[in-house]
């Protein structure tokens, strides 16, 4: 199992899901889960989740492969982290 490279990447990743979410960066940690904790409804907010993921971070996710990659590895935010560590370091 990969490991979050960069603890920047998710700690901007914590903050930019609280303003997303509406949730309390304290309750955002690496093992929480996207719809169960967070809230959010993958098929509703997917979307714009990697929309605006895109825009903050400078990456170009396909909306395809995050679900894909969260309904196999676990739908949480330090998967998520992991997605966006990959898309960093492919430019």
């Amino acid at each position: 199992m990969k490991t979050v490279r960069s603890t920047k990447s998710l700690a901007q990743l914590q903050e930019f899901l609280a303003n997303f979410t509406g949730n309390d960066l304290e309750e955002i940690k690496p093992y929480s889960h996207l719809e169960d904790d967070l809230g959010l409804t993958l098929t509703d907010d997917l979307a714009r989740l990697v929309a605006q993921i895109n825009h903050v971070f400078e990456i170009k996710l396909k909306k395809s492969e995050v679900m894909s990659e969260l309904e196999t590895a676990g739908e949480t935010v330090a998967e998520l982290a992991k997605l966006i560590d990959d898309e960093c370091e492919l430019g």
